[in-house]
């Protein structure tokens, strides 16, 4: 079985307080972007994943953790080999480690005739990684607690193309998260992004608490955004980076010719519906 594995984007990312668990409570609105890694997934006598990136091709990666907890929750004894081509850059706050597990869970979950409901595959993504279970779902969602309670988001996002850009290095979330003072949100919630986006669109919902700690820690991140900004009055990091992503308004081209061939730059689009393959066994 082939699948495309896809990038997210955090339209908003707001961080609310820090847990007892060490992580962080958050709202963040997030979508899908038409940047993916391609998976296949094939018999094996073993279970085993190589990638494109040589360094990643160990049992430490998320898409062999999450085959692995598969086999196990199912009492499954069988075994798969996966093979992903790379194509969402790491540590860029795109969701690609996160994204590969879970289109690796839906993938199994297919191919052996849906030994797991939808609320086992969350459960079992969450147990992964705090970014999993967004990518479950086959639309725009937001994401709440540490970003493994997510709902569904009843909203189509015009074909408005994006630009993201990557410098040669990326950001650990963990540094990110350890490096923010919090500020106070007067108790936002989820239905106050819904309301935001509806009344005035994508632009309007953009903001992300983790720049002043991920800027501090790398001011040429806010250099590319400001850069960015000058010409299209928006531009916002994506999660904790090191990407930051604009509404390009047809500048695009001119975006692009502001940095020189070290950065990873793709145009994109947001997703609204992936189609029906890996879900239609689910409710919609």
């Amino acid at each position: 079985m082939i699948v495309k594995s896809y990038a997210k984007i955090n339209l908003a990312l707001y961080v609310l307080d820090k847990r007892n668990d060490g992580y962080h409570n958050i709202v963040s609105l997030v979508t899908k972007i038409d940047l993916f890694d391609t998976i296949e997934i094939k018999p094996s006598k073993t279970l085993r994943i190589l990638t494109s990136i040589d360094s990643i091709n160990n049992q430490q990666n998320l898409a062999y953790k999450a085959a692995k907890a598969f086999f196990e929750q199912c009492h499954i004894k069988d075994a798969v080999q996966i093979d992903i081509e790379k194509n969402i850059p790491l540590q860029a706050g795109l969701g690609g480690g996160s994204s590969n597990a879970a289109y690796v869970l839906l993938a199994l979950n297919k191919m052996y005739e849906y030994p797991l409901s939808f609320d086992e595959l969350v459960g079992l993504a969450s147990s992964l990684g705090s970014d999993c279970v967004l990518f479950l779902y086959q639309n725009a969602c937001i994401v709440c607690s540490r970003g493994e309670i997510a709902y569904r988001l009843d909203y189509t996002f015009k074909p408005e193309e994006l630009i993201i850009v990557k410098p040669p290095f990326g950001v650990s979330t963990k540094l990110a998260y350890s490096n923010l003072i919090l500020t106070k949100h007067n108790n936002i919630n989820r239905m106050d992004l819904v309301n935001k986006l509806k009344k005035g669109g994508p632009l309007a919902i953009m903001h992300n608490d983790l720049e002043s700690s991920v800027f501090k820690l790398y001011p040429v991140l806010e250099r590319i955004k400001l850069k960015i900004y000058e010409i299209v009055q928006n531009a916002l990091l994506c999660g904790s980076g090191s990407s930051v992503f604009a509404f390009a308004q047809s500048s695009a081209d001119q975006i692009i010719s502001v940095f020189d061939e070290s950065y990873f730059i793709k145009k994109a689009t947001i997703l609204n519906n992936e189609g029906r393959f890996l879900y239609e066994h689910y409710r919609s």
